[in-house]
């Protein structure tokens, strides 16, 4: 179903992006030291001219942005997202409702938009030819990538989506929206010519944005000179994650610490005989067993190890070490909704298990070491009296 997603055919290149610059200066968004440039590594965006630190290089005022809200308000995403919240699919932060809107517009309005954004998703690796998706077996981002697939497909399900010209659309526009859409103010949307922009790393990225006086602002954050590529940040990933989301990987994807960004994932999983503690835990997976909780590793992140090594000592804790974790901590903090909206399990498993599980296990450490202090100092003291 996902390995041929449905794309418009908007005609050549340099026609879309002639009338999609058009469409933006019509709707008032300025960009006079920017321009779109098509080279062999892809389409991105130059500067036409110097600039300084701080100058404005790019203003889209909120009537050419598509926002959660603005994609809602169509009758037929709103229809299709409450037969979809009816059914339990969660709206992943707005990201479906924009995948819906785009999906199924054919308005003149979005046009000249829709057709600059309608090139193939064939470098993701959810479309990729089964051979080369083969190449990705047994790694973790091959089990992401189906994970990906079959929450497509479920999706599609929920919202009724039948004809496999109607999944593949919505696969499509779901995998720009996952690529494209900007977060900002507490909502996401799709930004025109600002989504266009190719990413860095992030320490060596061109602008930073913000949503002020009624407009997407992006403004230099380093000198630039004509000719030269004009980047964004993604935002400091993986490259697993660059994949997946982006269809690429960088050469030497390091922070400004130089530190390797790249990470390695473990699989926490409880014992077969767990029993009460699947309850603080995930939610039982298909099969009734207490799921594995996945922590991804970066070589550099101590908090990462921290809470890998914390989800071990719950994986591997005794009937009345977990009584005291339930008791003490979990309890507590369920009755202070301390758990509530997070949106995924693994999140809740993490807060639960991984991030907050060692402060029960730390009164009877502080016992066991308060013990042994205690019989370090009684030796000495008998030594000298005898």
């Amino acid at each position: 179903m996902l390995r041929k997603p449905r794309r418009w055919l908007p005609g050549s290149s340099a026609v879309v992006t002639s009338e999609f610059v058009a469409w933006l200066r019509a709707g008032g968004a300025s960009f006079d030291k920017l321009a779109i440039k098509h080279t062999a590594l892809g389409r991105g965006v130059v500067a036409t001219a110097a600039y300084e630190p701080g100058e404005t290089l790019l203003s889209v005022p909120e009537a050419l942005l598509l926002t959660v809200d603005k994609a809602s308000r169509r009758a037929d995403v709103a229809a299709s997202l409450g037969a979809a919240r009816a059914r339990g699919v969660d709206a992943n932060g707005g990201n479906l409702s924009l995948a819906l809107f785009l999906a199924g517009d054919r308005s003149e309005a979005w046009r000249p938009y829709r057709n600059v954004i309608s090139r193939s998703v064939s470098h993701l690796p959810c479309f990729w030819p089964t051979a080369d998706e083969a190449l990705l077996a047994g790694s973790p981002l091959g089990e992401d990538v189906v994970r990906r697939r079959d929450e497509i497909r479920r999706d599609c399900r929920s919202l009724g989506l039948t004809a496999v010209e109607d999944r593949q659309a919505f696969a499509f526009a779901e995998a720009q929206v996952l690529s494209r859409a900007f977060a900002f103010n507490g909502t996401r949307a799709m930004v025109p010519f600002a989504d266009l922009m190719n990413t860095a790393r992030h320490h060596e990225r061109h602008v930073d944005f913000a949503f002020e006086r009624g407009a997407f602002v992006m403004r230099a954050v380093r000198r630039g000179a004509a000719g030269e590529p004009v980047t964004d940040s993604y935002g400091p990933k993986s490259n697993a994650r660059y994949l997946l989301n982006y269809g690429f990987a960088m050469a030497d994807n390091r922070d400004e610490a130089g530190r390797l960004l790249d990470d390695a994932a473990l699989d926490v999983a409880l014992l077969v005989d767990a029993g009460a503690k699947s309850s603080a835990w995930m939610p039982p997976g298909d099969d009734g067993n207490a799921p594995k909780l996945r922590i991804r590793l970066n070589g550099d992140d101590d908090g990462d190890f921290s809470a890998a090594l914390s989800a071990y000592r719950v994986s591997v804790a005794t009937p009345s070490e977990f009584e005291m974790l339930e008791t003490g901590h979990l309890r507590p903090k369920r009755a202070q909704a301390a758990f509530d909206g997070l949106p995924r399990p693994h999140l809740q498993a993490r807060a639960v298990a991984a991030g907050l599980a060692t402060a029960p296990f730390r009164a009877a450490l502080e016992a066991a070491a308060a013990t042994a202090a205690a019989r370090e100092a009684r030796i000495p003291a008998e030594a000298a009296s005898g």
